[in-house]
C-alpha cells in the first residue's frame, strides 16, 4: 500500500474520535494546530454537501478575530472522502484582529474557538495541537518588528528541517572519512621544523599561484584547532554526524614501536569520547622532509621485518577490540597504506589473522590502499582493497590555460570535473573494491610552487562525484559491506577537507549528507543520469520520481520565503511579487464599490498620472489611500494592489501587508467615522518581473468581513 494511503488511514484514525465530538450535523474537521508558528491550518467539510465552501470563524473570549476559508484542495482528505473537495484552510495567524482588552504582554492563555459559519458546530483540535490567544499574541508581537535578514534565514533553514525527505533507499551506506591527528605540537616537529610547528603553519602560509587559485584556506567555525583539547574533538564528532558521517579513519604512524601524533587517538580511547565509530589505517611510509614519503631527506624510516610487522598487530589488537571500532560483518577493519613495502604481504597477512584469533578476535577485515599503483588486494591476501584519489584517477593537465600562472611555478594543475566525469563511469574491478572520493586536492601549503592540485573543485563537483560512489556501494555491495571513503575530514596542507571552511562553510559537509540520503539537488540527479546514460524503465521512473519530489519541495520552500520576505517588507515598505493568483475572498465574498480609492504616487509620478511607464526590471512603487464605509480598517486590515491586463489577459494581484496613518484621509471624509479613514493609507514596492510587457489599468482591492471592494485609477500603466 502506497504512503499517500497509509497516511490517509492514520488520519482517519487520528479524527474519527474527533468528528464524533463535533455535531450530528454531518460536519467534519478538525484544527491541526500552529504550523511553522505563523499558520493555523485545519479542514472542515459538509459530509451531506462536500462540494460546498465551508468558512470557519475564529473567536477568542467570544469576539470574533477572523474568518478562514477551506479553499485548498487537500489530497489526504480526498482520499477519506473518495473524491476531491475544498476542504483545507490555512490562516496566517499575523492577520488575527485581537482587541485591545485581549492584548499585551499579560494576555491570559484564552483558547481559540473555530466555529463552522452557518452550523452548530466548532472543530476540535488535533490532541496536543491546542491554539491560544496567548501563543499567537506573542508571535504578532515578534512580528512587530521587521526580520533581519539572518532570521529570516534561521526560520527558512528550520522550515527547511521540518520539510525534511526521508531518504529514497533504505540501504545506509557508510562513510567514513580519513582523519588527520597532526594538529598539536610534538617533540619530533619541533625539532625538524621548529618550535610550535603544526599543519597550521604551513596551511597559513599559502599562497594563490594563479588567478581564482583557492588558497589560503581559513578554517570556518571549529577555527585553528588544538587536538589535545577534548572539546575540540567532541565537536569534531558532533558536526560530523550531523552530516551523516559514520566515522573516522585515524592515521596510525607506528615506526618499528615508536609511536607519533599519537596522544588524539590515545586520549579518545582513554576516555571513552567522543562515541563515535573509527577505524585505523596503518600509515607505513617513511616520513621524509618532502611530505611524500619519499627516501630523499629521511626524518623517521619505515622499516618492515618480521619482528617489526608482528610487533604492530600486538600493539592495535586492544584497539580493534574497542566497542566503538568499526566492524564488517562483526571482522574490525583495518586499512593498510602501503602494502607493496612490505617483503612478503600475504605471508604477513597469514600471521596477522593467526594472532588475531589467538588474541580472541576470529576474524579481521584487512583493506589495502590503492596507493603508488597497487589495487590487487586478493593477491595479497587480502579482504578488500579502498580507492584512495588523488591515487589512481586521470585527468587533463590544464596548467598551460589558466590566467596569471606564477612563472616560478614547477608542479601539476588537473581538471576536477574531468575527474568526475571518468569516475561515474568507472567500471567495476574483479575484487571487491570500497569507493573513495575526495573533496579537492592542492598541496601548496607542503610543496609551494611544486605542487598537485586539482582546479575546478566545488560542493556541487564533488556531490555529484559522491552521489555516484554511494549508487555504486548500494549496487554492488551486500548491505553491511556498504561503505565509501572521503579522503579527508581535515586534510588542509593537502586541501581536501570536509571540515568548514570561511570561503564554503559547511558546503561540502552539506553536499555529503544529500548525496548518501539519495536526495541530491536536481542539478547533480540530471547530470548523474546524463553521465550514467542507458537508464533502463525502471531506473528513469525513479530518476523522474526523485527530480519532481526534489522541485516539489524546492518550490514549498522557495513559497515560505516568499511570504517571509512579503510580510517583512510589508512592515519595511518592502516589495511584494504579483501574480495571477487570484485572492481566495474574490471567490466567494461579493463585491461592494468603495466609497474612494486613490493613487498619490505610482513610480516616479505624481499628480496628473494618465500614462505612466515602468520597466519589468524594476520594482514598482505605488502609493494611495483607499475608504470604504462599511470597513474599519486596522494596520493589518488586508488589501491587494490589481493590475489588469487591457488586452484582456486578466488580472495580476500582490499583497500588501500593513497600512499607514492618513490624517489628511481622515479630514477629507469627516463624515465616515474615523476607524473606517485613519488607516486608509497604503504603500507598497511590487515585484512586476512577472508581467507581460503591454498597458494594464492599476487598483486597489480591500477586504471586509462580508465583502472586499475593488477600485481602478483613472490612469493607463505601460510595462515595458
Amino acid at each position: 500500500m502506497n504512503s499517500k494511503k497509509e497516511s490517509a488511514k492514520q488520519l482517519l484514525k487520528t479524527v474519527t474520535a474527533a468528528a464524533d465530538r463535533i455535531s450530528s450535523d454531518g460536519f467534519f474537521g478538525c484544527v491541526e494546530g500552529l504550523k511553522h508558528s505563523n499558520e493555523i491550518t485545519g479542514w472542515a467539510v459538509d459530509a451531506s454537501d462536500t462540494g460546498r465552501m465551508l468558512s470557519i470563524g475564529i473567536y477568542a473570549d467570544d469576539e470574533l478575530l477572523g474568518r478562514a476559508y477551506c479553499t485548498e484542495n487537500r489530497a489526504d482528505i480526498a482520499a477519506l472522502l473518495g473524491r476531491t473537495a475544498k476542504s483545507g484552510f490555512t490562516y496566517p495567524v499575523a492577520l488575527l484582529e485581537i482587541p485591545a482588552r485581549l492584548q499585551g504582554e499579560q494576555a491570559e492563555s484564552i483558547p481559540l474557538v473555530f466555529k463552522i459559519e452557518d452550523a452548530s458546530a466548532c472543530l476540535p483540535f488535533l490532541p496536543g495541537q491546542e491554539v491560544d490567544l496567548k501563543a499567537v499574541g506573542a508571535h504578532m508581537r515578534a512580528r512587530s518588528v521587521p526580520q533581519s535578514e539572518t532570521q529570516i534565514r534561521a526560520e527558512v533553514d528550520r522550515y527547511v528541517e521540518e520539510l525534511a525527505l526521508p531518504a529514497t533507499s533504505d540501504a545506509k551506506v557508510k562513510a567514513i572519512a580519513f582523519y588527520l591527528p597532526q594538529y598539536h605540537p610534538v617533540p619530533e616537529n619541533d625539532e625538524w621544523w621548529g618550535p610550535g610547528f603544526t599543519e597550521w603553519t604551513n596551511v597559513t602560509q599559502a599562497r594563490p599561484a594563479f588567478q581564482d587559485h583557492y588558497q589560503p584556506r581559513i578554517p570556518g567555525e571549529l577555527g585553528f584547532y588544538d587536538l589535545r583539547l577534548a572539546e575540540v574533538r567532541e565537536a569534531q564528532a558532533r558536526l560530523a554526524r550531523e552530516h551523516g558521517i559514520h566515522g573516522f579513519c585515524y592515521y596510525y604512524y607506528w615506526f618499528a614501536g615508536r609511536r607519533i601524533l599519537e596522544r588524539p587517538l590515545n586520549d579518545m580511547l582513554s576516555s571513552g569520547s567522543p562515541d563515535f565509530p573509527f577505524c585505523i589505517c596503518w600509515a607505513n611510509e617513511t616520513w621524509s622532509r618532502r611530505w611524500d614519503g619519499s627516501e630523499h631527506e629521511v626524518l623517521l624510516k619505515q622499516e618492515h621485518t618480521q619482528g617489526n610487522d608482528i610487533a604492530f598487530i600486538r600493539d592495535v589488537i586492544p584497539i580493534l577490540k574497542d566497542p566503538r571500532y568499526i566492524t564488517i560483518a562483526g571482522a574490525p577493519l583495518l586499512l593498510i597504506y602501503r602494502t607493496t613495502l612490505f617483503p612478503d604481504m600475504k605471508a604477513t597477512a597469514d600471521v596477522w589473522r593467526r594472532i588475531c584469533a589467538e588474541e580472541g578476535l576470529p576474524h579481521i577485515h584487512l583493506c589495502a590502499v590503492e596507493s603508488f599503483g597497487f589495487n590487487d588486494p586478493y593477491s595479497i591476501g587480502f579482504d578488500s582493497s579502498v580507492q584512495f584519489p588523488p591515487h589512481g584517477i586521470s585527468a587533463s593537465e590544464i596548467a598551460a590555460s589558466l590566467k596569471g600562472l606564477d612563472k616560478d611555478f614547477e608542479g601539476h594543475v588537473f581538471d576536477y570535473e574531468e575527474v568526475v566525469q571518468n569516475e561515474l563511469v568507472a567500471p567495476q574491478p574483479g575484487y571487491k573494491r570500497y569507493r573513495g572520493v575526495m573533496l579537492s586536492w592542492d598541496n601548496s601549503a607542503r610543496r609551494k610552487n611544486k605542487a598537485h592540485m586539482f582546479h575546478k573543485a566545488t560542493p556541487a563537483a564533488y556531490e555529484l562525484w559522491m552521489r555516484a560512489a554511494v549508487q555504486w556501494t548500494r549496487d554492488h555491495h551486500v548491505p553491511q559491506e556498504q561503505l565509501v571513503f572521503i579522503n579527508a575530514w581535515n586534510e588542509w596542507a593537502e586541501g581536501t577537507h570536509l571540515e568548514p571552511d570561511v570561503k564554503h562553510g559547511r558546503a561540502y559537509l552539506e553536499a555529503t549528507m544529500r548525496a548518501l540520503s539519495g536526495l541530491s539537488e536536481w542539478q547533480t540527479l540530471i547530470q548523474y543520469a546524463q553521465a550514467k546514460g542507458g537508464l533502463s524503465g525502471d531506473d528513469l521512473h525513479d530518476w523522474l520520481a526523485e527530480i519532481q519530489a526534489r522541485f516539489a519541495h524546492a518550490e514549498r520552500i522557495e513559497a515560505h520565503a516568499q511570504r517571509l520576505i512579503s510580510r517583512n517588507h510589508g512592515l519595511t515598505d518592502g516589495g511584494t511579487v504579483m501574480s495571477d493568483t487570484v485572492p481566495y475572498m474574490m471567490d466567494f465574498l461579493p463585491l461592494v464599490p468603495a466609497a474612494r480609492a486613490n493613487f498619490d504616487r505610482i513610480g516616479a509620478l505624481a499628480g496628473d498620472m494618465k500614462v505612466v511607464v515602468v520597466r519589468r526590471s524594476a520594482d514598482l512603487f505605488v502609493e494611495g489611500w483607499c475608504v470604504h464605509p462599511e470597513v474599519e480598517v486596522g494596520n493589518r486590515t488586508v488589501s491587494y494592489l490589481v493590475m489588469e491586463s487591457l488586452k484582456g489577459k486578466g488580472r495580476n494581484y500582490a499583497p500588501i501587508f500593513g497600512r499607514q496613518v492618513r490624517e489628511d484621509v481622515v479630514v477629507a471624509f469627516s463624515g465616515l467615522s474615523a476607524s473606517s479613514t485613519r488607516y486608509s493609507g497604503f504603500r507598497a514596492y511590487v515585484d512586476i518581473t512577472r508581467l507581460e510587457p503591454g498597458e494594464y489599468r492599476i487598483g486597489i482591492v480591500q477586504v471586509a468581513a462580508e465583502s472586499f471592494s475593488l477600485n481602478y485609477a483613472d490612469g493607463v500603466i505601460r510595462v515595458v
